[in-house]
């Protein structure tokens, strides 16, 4: 996880071109410029991710990020929510109070930081998530309050900072130190003589375009590399990004699904335009193909898996060249392509629907080439 200076910058990341292929123009502009959070992919497993990231890459900040819950156990994801939901609800109604506040000479009251006061919002954010639809509301606030209340005490203790269990912790400091100690990827996660570690590199540059409607324009490009290996010994570079998994095995079906590989394409680029070009010194040193190391959570293995070139130029540029124009294969655009469509929209200040509709009032087909 980046500090909060990264994420504040509104240049586009790997992670911003991965999500335009299935956000509008609307919903990428809330979460990507505007910074509106997203709540949908929280549970216990993202939860972990973002621990071992803190906590291998920028530890100093984890207390900052996370509050240790007193509480042997959590409630389940679908009760977390609800009562996320509850105490959301409550701040805002408060800020809103706040506000009026500063303007009327009569202060309106604030609401009690309780379920009890607040039956309300509780069955309001139960019924959001359709929990137990078949329950009396009752027996629904009367669960609900059973199960979190504890909790909804320590969001209000812990202000706002991510609270996790101590078995997700202890869960989390395990996987760490097998990292640390294997055989096969101590080296990548303890400097040693002549090897030299950098967490957590922000990368910042800017990307020249010719858009779709023939104008130019400039896009600022920001990447946060987990791990580049400077070995001074081989005289060599490297990109590492670490990932976790339910199964490290079959690793190769998540580098497909989540595009793992344009992730490492795009950072192989800003490396070159950025850190190298800033950094005459290391002009000899080869640039080794980028690698993710995998903790497989459940067998406690950490796995290593390598790119080449060719994938690294796919994801880029498309496969468009290596096809020789077979029109019953696939083809596949690369993040270049992506970085074109976002441009004209940041060029034009224009999120509210696709550059195709917008210009064409429809957007064409092509099962092909899309």
């Amino acid at each position: 996880m980046q500090e909060q200076s990264y994420f504040n910058n509104k240049a586009v990341s790997q992670s911003s071109i991965k999500a335009w292929k299935y956000l509008s123009p609307k919903k990428w502009k809330a979460k990507f410029i505007d910074k509106i959070e997203d709540d949908d992919d929280e549970n216990s497993s993202f939860d972990l991710g973002n621990l071992l990231d803190t906590m291998l890459f920028t530890p100093h900040l984890l207390k900052e990020r996370f509050y240790i819950s007193k509480l042997d156990k959590l409630p389940s994801d679908t009760e977390r929510k609800i009562t996320e939901c509850i105490y959301t609800e409550i701040c805002r109604i408060n800020r809103e109070r706040s506000e009026i506040n500063k303007q009327s000479p009569e202060e309106i009251p604030y609401l009690s930081m309780t379920f009890e006061d607040n039956k309300e919002i509780v069955l309001s954010c139960v019924k959001n998530e359709k929990w137990n639809e078949r329950w009396g509301d009752d027996a629904k606030y009367n669960t609900i309050y059973k199960n979190g209340n504890d909790y909804f005490k320590l969001l209000v203790e812990s202000k706002n900072r991510k609270i996790i269990s101590r078995n997700l912790l202890d869960q989390a400091n395990e996987l760490i130190l097998i990292l640390k100690n294997h055989d096969r990827t101590k080296n990548y996660f303890t400097p040693s003589e002549g090897i030299e570690l950098l967490f957590q590199l922000e990368l910042f540059t800017s990307i020249f375009l010719v858009l779709e409607d023939n104008t130019e324009f400039n896009l600022p490009l920001k990447g946060a590399l987990d791990i580049l290996v400077i070995n001074h010994n081989e005289k060599s570079i490297q990109i590492v990004d670490f990932k976790k998994a339910g199964n490290a095995h079959q690793f190769l079906e998540n580098v497909r699904k989540y595009g793992y590989c344009d992730q490492l394409s795009f950072y192989y680029f800003l490396l070159k335009e950025t850190f190298l070009k800033e950094n005459k010194k290391y002009e000899n040193y080869e640039i080794k193909l980028p690698i993710n190391i995998c903790i497989d959570i459940q067998d406690k293995v950490p796995y290593i898996y390598e790119y080449n070139k060719t994938d690294l130029f796919i994801s880029k540029y498309g496969n468009q060249s290596f096809l020789n124009n077979d029109p019953f294969v696939k083809v596949r655009k690369g993040w270049l392509s992506s970085l074109q469509k976002i441009a004209w929209h940041y060029k034009n200040d224009f999120f509210e629907e696709p550059y195709e509709l917008h210009k064409y009032n429809k957007i064409k087909l092509d099962l092909i080439h899309d």
